[in-house]
């Protein structure tokens, strides 16, 4: 039965976050370790049980051991059942945000190139002599529709980032 167990643990690190393996990697020789320990006393009392040396209160206290050895072994696999059902629904969310960050920027391009088509319109329309300073006004206008930008393309990383952190935390 710990066999079985061990080999599931296995399985478990060979697809879990570099968090996670750690994690399961101690408790997979936490395991072994109270496996042999158990083939170790089981070996002991098959010994005396052929003498006749063997207390009924030391099996059950062994077999006591190993159910509640079984009990915390599955304990541990529901608990990385949900971790794995967290980092989804993360990963989920993470993907959602970036494509609505994307489709924010996407809306914001859009509408910086209409406010330059509208300036630049304009502008063929102004006779030469208000057109220096029609130009100066224009200048300003795009240099803070870039700054706008640059904002809200530096604000979007440090969404994605914030998530990814997060992301980080949770599987912790």
């Amino acid at each position: 039965m710990l066999d079985q167990e061990l080999c599931d643990k296995s399985m478990q690190l060979q697809g879990s976050a570099t968090e996670d393996k750690s994690d399961i990697l101690e408790k997979i020789q936490a395991l072994q370790m109270e496996r042999d320990q158990l083939l170790r006393r089981r070996n002991s009392m098959d010994e005396k049980l052929k003498d006749g040396k063997v207390l009924s209160t030391e099996i059950v206290g062994l077999r006591e051991s190993e159910r509640k050895l079984q009990v915390q072994i599955e304990e541990q696999e529901l608990k990385s059942i949900h971790q794995k059902n967290m980092m989804c629904e993360l990963e989920s969310a993470l993907e959602h945000l970036k494509l609505q960050c994307d489709r924010q920027l996407t809306h914001q391009r859009q509408e910086h190139e209409k406010k330059i088509q509208f300036i630049l319109n304009h502008f063929k329309e102004q006779n030469s002599e208000g057109i220096a300073e029609t130009l100066k006004g224009y200048e300003v206008k795009i240099q803070q529709l870039e700054k706008d930008l640059f904002f809200y393309k530096k604000t979007s990383r440090e969404l994605k980032k914030k998530l990814k952190d997060l992301l980080g935390e949770s599987s912790e």
